[in-house]
């Protein structure tokens, strides 16, 4: 016999516990604990169906994880009898005051696209941000005007509620440069994935677009690589083209906008072409002053699709 319960929108990540407590009048409240997880076999969004769970199981499906997914499952509990009438509440098990704040600053987003709600989002960071520092832990608290990001924080930050299917693509809890960079590779220009298009040429990208690049071997740095989101048209000049990103940085790029140097802003970068497919082969940090400072790197350029 089982008792079905829809679940919606329980946890924030892509791994968390889920509390099932369920009682009958005139009896003690029992409570159930299940792992939950979301595995690689859902970032494809399925149809949401029933599964059989017992205590410890994991829940199997779901559509659209880590936004407006919801899970509907079958809770199986011996002796049959026992579950006569029962009634069932649902909470986070992990919902602690870290997890309670996430979810006041959670924006509600309304554009069309999945990049014009990547737009809207940066457009309501830059009204409400009061301090900004670069930071690898994420921390924001909009009553604060607080919004604390390393590059890739910031871009799972927006993904995460943009668009949640590119999001989920990158496969990881706490996805860094490398993590970006691996699922645009793997991305045919001309078959998008669910989540993402990835962009050939550096002069067909649009604003909303993601850009990111992997740090060379032989460069001393022990980040992954760089990322932002771009902003404008690209700019054509000498040796290649300006990008105006938006990023989370402690180093300011060209025509910065950032006050104090670290966190979120925006600033420009040179990025140089193959002169045959259009394609990114280097950045300058400091945009049109970088001409003789190109790092040559590929240039990676990905539209979020959902």
């Amino acid at each position: 016999m089982g008792h079905n319960l829809d679940v919606a929108r329980l946890g924030h990540g892509l791994s968390s516990n889920l509390n099932l407590a369920f009682s009958q009048p005139n009896a003690q409240a029992y409570t159930v604990r299940f792992g939950l997880r979301l595995p690689a076999q859902i970032f494809g969004a399925p149809s949401a169906g029933s599964v059989s769970a017992a205590p410890g199981g994991h829940l199997l499906q779901g559509t659209h994880p880590l936004a407006a997914w919801r899970l509907h499952f079958q809770l199986f509990q011996s002796p049959a009898s026992a579950l006569g009438g029962v009634w069932f509440k649902a909470s986070a098990s992990n919902a602690t005051t870290a997890r309670a704040a996430a979810a006041k600053n959670t924006l509600t987003l309304s554009g069309v696209t999945a990049t014009a709600r990547v737009l809207e989002a940066l457009r309501f960071i830059e009204k409400r941000v009061k301090t900004t520092v670069y930071n690898h832990e994420t921390k924001v608290d909009f009553a604060k005007g607080q919004f604390e990001f390393d590059c890739s924080g910031m871009a799972n930050w927006i993904l995460r509620q943009a668009a949640p299917t590119a999001y989920a693509e990158l496969k990881s809890e706490r996805p860094r440069v490398a993590e970006y960079v691996k699922a645009l590779k793997k991305i045919p220009y001309n078959k998008p994935s669910a989540g993402w298009r990835r962009v050939q040429k550096i002069a067909d990208a649009e604003p909303g677009d993601v850009i990111a690049w992997p740090t060379p071997d032989w460069y001393p740095s022990s980040a992954t690589g760089h990322m932002g989101i771009l902003v404008a048209a690209p700019e054509k000049v000498s040796g290649g083209y300006l990008l105006r990103l938006a990023d989370a940085t402690s180093y300011p790029h060209g025509e910065d906008s950032r006050e104090g140097g670290t966190g979120f802003g925006y600033g420009s970068i040179l990025v140089t072409v193959d002169p045959d497919s259009g394609e990114g082969t280097g950045q300058g940090w400091t945009g049109r002053y970088s001409a003789n400072t190109v790092l040559m790197t590929p240039i990676y350029v990905g539209r979020p699709l959902q």
